[in-house]
């Protein structure tokens, strides 16, 4: 969701790092040793969860740590408590289960929590604040209540101090925009993102940035320049691992044909290897074609990737005449 139309990208199943860190840290705070003890042992059982997502083995085990925090935080009532970072702890741990089981409560608990703190609670840090800001338009993400997200992301922006972190909510915010179908405004958007990343950490967290921005170029009329920006997200991470890695995810899932076309598509067009060369072009074509089939009635892209898919199959055709002309 990096979100992405709907891909949500590393957007996503954590939080900025910063402001992740400080959420946490400000617990340890004297006031109530308890819950810091409570709150430090959620968080180590989250980041083991999200370090062994898309890792073979061990699949129950990582169920069962998701599970241990949630008990975790009913002990402390964390329901009700009037620390939000207990709330904000058990807003992550239902959203995260969200991701195993696919049970939607689990995102309206979340909601409820993260509502609260940016709405109802006193004296929440700005840190906290925007932490909880990012998880609401996440939650808003899956829900596929996009004119939310967008909103929430708004919010976000108001507070949100660092340049790292906003580009990822401009990022995801040009997703959920890409969505709707405000082209203009999610180009905008991701580019704004990218002004805000300089030397290594656009190699780090620029790539999914460069992948919605292709999908949008594409969507735009200018087929071109999102495969020229394909190879530039491949730059920077040459084996996709940031669009397979457990951050990102796709809203709705069908997105994700419309990326593995563009994929494979531009290595078609860069490659010397015929063989090759007429693999990636199939590939790209049964990706549009993916796309099509998944789609519902009345999706606004849909008749486009069925013209995406004909000029893949006319530029297999054209490569293979050349080919045999030589």
């Amino acid at each position: 969701m990096l979100a992405l139309g709907g891909a949500l990208g590393w957007l996503t199943a954590t939080t900025p790092a910063a402001a992740e860190s400080t959420v946490w840290r400000r617990a340890a705070s004297p006031r109530d040793t308890d819950a810091a003890d409570t709150l430090a042992a959620v968080r180590g059982l989250l980041d083991r969860h999200v370090a062994a997502m898309g890792k073979p083995g061990d699949g129950d085990g990582r169920w069962d740590a998701l599970m241990a925090a949630r008990r975790m935080l009913e002990e402390r009532h964390a329901d009700t408590s009037t620390m939000p970072e207990l709330r904000y702890a058990a807003a992550r741990v239902e959203r995260t289960l969200y991701g195993r089981d696919g049970r939607k409560d689990h995102l309206v608990q979340a909601i409820g929590h993260l509502r609260w703190i940016v709405g109802d609670a006193r004296g929440v840090p700005t840190m906290l604040r925007a932490a909880a800001l990012f998880e609401l338009a996440v939650c808003h993400a899956h829900r596929e209540e996009r004119h939310e997200e967008i909103a929430v992301y708004v919010a976000d922006l108001a507070v949100e101090p660092h340049a790292i972190h906003r580009s990822l909510v401009l990022a995801n915010q040009a997703d959920a925009l890409m969505f709707v179908g405000d082209l203009a405004a999610a180009i905008g958007g991701y580019r704004a993102a990218l002004s805000l990343l300089h030397g290594v950490v656009l190699h780090s967290a620029g790539a999914t940035t460069l992948w919605g921005l292709a999908v949008a170029l594409d969507r735009s009329g200018d087929p071109a320049r999102a495969l020229e920006t394909v190879a530039l997200a491949r730059s920077y991470d040459p084996d996709d691992s940031q669009l397979g890695g457990p951050n990102w995810f796709f809203v709705p899932e069908r997105e994700s044909h419309w990326y593995a076309a563009l994929g494979h598509w531009s290595r078609a067009r860069s490659t010397r290897e015929a063989a090759t060369r007429a693999t990636e072009y199939s590939r790209a074509e049964a990706s549009f074609r993916a796309y099509v089939e998944a789609s519902p009635v009345g999706d606004r892209w849909q008749s486009l990737a069925s013209v995406r898919g004909a000029e893949c199959a006319k530029e297999a055709a054209k490569s293979r005449a050349g080919a045999g002309a030589r």
